[in-house]
């Protein structure tokens, strides 16, 4: 499920995300990370067994802190 992660840009960001994912067991692929005037945005694939995992890990990643949106690609902001 190809995802977006928009967010003000700070040092361990990525880990934080990283170990998210880990923890709800999904692997990611494709990861890609654009960084423009102190904002990133990532994008990566996350493969996933049901949208349940796909959702809990989304609100996590939300909770982080610079993190201004999580969501699958392609979807519409909340």
């Amino acid at each position: 499920m190809p995802i977006e992660i928009r967010a003000q840009d700070r040092a361990g960001l990525m880990w934080e995300i990283g170990e998210i994912a880990a923890q709800e067991n999904i692997n990611m692929t494709n990861i890609r990370a654009t960084v423009q005037t102190g904002k990133v945005l990532f994008s990566a694939t996350m493969e996933i067994d049901n949208y349940a995992t796909l959702t809990r890990a989304l609100n996590k990643i939300e909770q982080l802190e610079s993190v201004l949106t999580a969501r699958r690609k392609g979807s519409q902001p909340s």
